[in-house]
């Protein structure tokens, strides 16, 4: 392959394809196909007895497995969400109670003058 500075974008097009063609001819083929199944098949096997070792060893401790802990997972979500709404509400009731004071200091001051000025008229 000429390797030709000039350009690096097409110099770095041409070996990314020439690499392609390398890679290519190397995996297609009817051996390397079956032998990568072999190995992955292999690799499942080694997997699912590492999750059953695991899932056995977290049992005999008493531990969560995973699926425990991301059915907690959720549900801690779901009560922190809860858990806002709730103080979002308090908020709110304490905004509201705070309002309502406000009202009846006014409606008591007001019943008060009134009836200062009621006890004056009568006197």
């Amino acid at each position: 392959m000429e390797s030709n500075h000039d350009d690096p974008v097409s110099y770095y097009k041409k070996l990314e394809a020439e690499i392609n063609r390398t890679i290519h001819s190397s995996t297609n083929s009817r051996e390397f196909i079956l032998a990568f199944g072999k190995a992955m098949d292999s690799h499942l096997r080694q997997a699912r007895i590492r999750r059953r070792f695991s899932t056995r060893s977290l049992n005999r401790l008493d531990l969560p497995n995973k699926d425990e802990i991301a059915t907690l997972s959720v549900r801690i979500v779901d009560y922190e969400e809860k858990l806002d709404l709730l103080d979002e509400a308090i908020y709110e009731l304490g905004k509201k109670q705070q309002e309502n004071r406000d009202l009846l200091k006014r409606v008591r001051k007001s019943s008060e003058e009134l009836l200062a000025i009621l006890k004056d008229e009568n006197f």
